[in-house]
């Protein structure tokens, strides 16, 4: 007996299933998001994994984030997955085994091969429905009765930490209990009114670079007195400490947070403020699942993510004069780091890069390419503007 909720979406009931049967691929997403729908969720699911090793690995970083949320998962590891007929009588020996059970077939993962003998299997006999991540939606392929099921918008509540689960990726650790509210709220500045401190920001991470030391401390001589100005307000909020020449930076946190951090900051309270992101972080270090068993697998940290519209978006931020040669030479290396990033979400991941000095037009193009998103120059004083078209383009 199928399960209805109601819904008011095209004047009609919700379809609900106790189990769902996912075919595993390189992509968690199709089959994460539809769990994550509280009018949608299944009870349990049941993962048909290919041979292949790294597919098998993709299930058990499935299995993981479908557990943080509650769902039992049993495993049917197919015997050859270019054997037609074989998976096709696997796949009806599994209908046996659950035919009494309120059970559909999600159809959206696995090889193309998989899908066909899997829809071969349970058309007329289980409901069959496919996810159109794109458009966030649940697409009904098998019928009630005579009707066609209408298609039901996914309603989701994704965050990060289960959505990257599902890829094999963990949060490591986050950022201190520093609370950085007064230095942002100070450094918001930097970015609203970006041409006025132009030649500031450089001198800035001139300066807190050279605090990189146990006594957090730095000279300010040899620097213009527009940077003085700065570090004197600095001084007057009690945010660090001046003594002739001598800027104590107090704590590592304001230090690094002056350093360029605050724009990563200032990203994520943009990022924060804007409705369709659902979660945020900021200065996040993730790493994959090898390098959680051995130390040798990935580890990275994220200046900025975030969820919206079921998608993960991760943001680098630089505060580094890109016209300076040595600067300019690490570009494409952070280019290929945020290309490299994409594999944290999925091929639904998006990524960006929002500096506070202008890129030069070449590497944009070049960037483009990559389906890398960036903002610069002064662009992120309208930077949450920005962000909220970026998280609508396709």
């Amino acid at each position: 007996m199928r399960h209805f909720i109601f819904k008011n979406y095209k004047d009609s009931f919700m379809q609900k299933y106790d189990i769902h049967v996912c075919l595993v691929s390189a992509q968690a997403a199709p089959n994460l998001l539809p769990t994550l729908d509280k009018g949608f969720k299944p009870k349990k699911a049941v993962f048909v994994v290919s041979t292949r090793n790294d597919i098998k690995e993709k299930a058990n970083s499935l299995h993981l984030a479908f557990k943080q949320n509650g769902i039992d998962v049993d495993i049917m590891n197919l015997s050859d997955e270019f054997d037609f007929q074989r998976m096709e009588i696997e796949l009806l020996d599994l209908l046996t085994k659950y035919k009494n059970e309120n059970i559909a077939l999600n159809v959206t993962g696995g090889t193309k091969l998989m899908a066909i003998a899997a829809q071969n299997a349970f058309s007329g006999v289980k409901p069959i429905f496919y996810i159109n991540t794109d458009r966030e939606e649940i697409i009904f392929i098998s019928k009630e009765g005579d009707n066609y099921i209408p298609v039901q918008k996914l309603n989701t509540e994704t965050f990060i930490s289960t959505y990257l689960s599902g890829y094999g990726i963990t949060i490591l650790k986050n950022k201190d209990n520093f609370n950085f509210h007064k230095l942002g709220m100070f450094t918001e500045r930097f970015a609203t009114r970006q041409k006025n401190y132009k030649d500031i920001i450089s001198s800035l991470n001139s300066l807190a670079c050279a605090a990189d030391n146990s006594n957090l401390e730095a000279s300010l001589a040899g620097y213009n007195n527009d940077l003085r100005l700065i570090i004197e307000d600095l001084a007057d909020e009690d945010l660090v400490k001046l003594n002739g020449d001598i800027v104590d930076f107090k704590n590592e946190s304001t230090r690094s947070f002056l350093n360029g951090n605050w724009l990563e900051y200032f990203t994520y309270k943009q990022a924060n403020s804007i409705t369709d992101v659902i979660d945020v972080d900021w200065n996040v270090e993730v790493v994959d699942s090898k390098y959680e068993k051995n130390k040798i697998g990935v580890n990275n940290e994220l200046d900025v993510v975030f969820m919206a519209k079921n998608k993960c978006h991760i943001i680098e931020c630089k505060t580094m004069n890109f016209e300076n040669e040595e600067n300019s030479a690490k570009l494409q290396g952070y280019l290929d780091k945020l290309k490299s990033l994409k594999d944290y979400g999925g091929s639904l991941t998006k990524v960006c890069l929002v500096s506070f000095y202008p890129i030069p037009a070449h590497v944009k193009r070049r960037a483009e390419k990559d389906n890398i998103e960036i903002i610069d120059d002064y662009r992120i004083k309208d930077l949450k503007e920005k962000l909220q078209n970026w998280i609508r383009e396709k």
